[in-house]
Formats: C-alpha cells, structure tokens, sequence
C-alpha cells in the first residue's frame, strides 16, 4: 500500500530547528546534510509501510494509536499515526526527548 505523507508546519519546524542546531551551533554542516538524507529515506520507508511499525511505549500514546520510527542513522525519531492511507507525523524529536509532553 501506498501512503501519503501529511507533514503539519510544526513538525517542518522541528525538523529546521534541528538542522539548523547541527549547522549553527554544532558547525557541521556535512552532519546535518546526513541527517536530511536519512529524513527522507525514513519518509520513504513510511511511504511504503508505515503500519509495520511500531506503537509507541508510552501507554497514553499507544492508546491514541501513535507509532514510531526511528532514523536509521542517527539518534531521532518520528511520532506519527495512521488514518487509512494518510501518515499523519505528529513530530520530530531527539530520542532522549519525552516527546509525550511536546505532543
């Protein structure tokens, strides 16, 4: 099955403001180009089969039906959920995060 990816503004924004840390602060431009590539390998990956992942941990996100996925390489992840053929991301997020309080 086919989806479509739903990428709400502020999820965009969590996704700059996290580039824009690795560019700006950290000084690593090639680091954040790696990062952009493995956003879009993992939007492709959703693309293709984003309920073969899993639920969240998290009971109250679980209950919600909230899954996760994680970059391949590296420490971030997407918090999203599906309703029949659109992938909505609900966000971004460092894997040392407790996204459950930014969701």
């Amino acid at each position: 099955m086919a989806y479509k990816l739903a990428i709400p503004e502020h999820t965009e924004h969590q996704i700059d403001q996290c580039i824009s840390y690795i560019v700006n602060t950290l000084r690593i431009p090639s680091a954040a180009g790696a990062v952009l590539d493995d956003i879009e390998h993992t939007y492709s990956k959703l693309e293709k089969m984003a309920e073969s992942f899993a639920f969240c941990d998290d009971p109250y996100l679980r209950s919600k039906r909230y899954r996760k996925l994680a970059l391949e390489n590296h420490d971030y992840l997407f918090i999203y959920r599906v309703d029949g053929e659109t992938v909505y991301l609900a966000g971004f997020f460092h894997m040392l995060e407790n996204y459950r309080t930014k969701l």
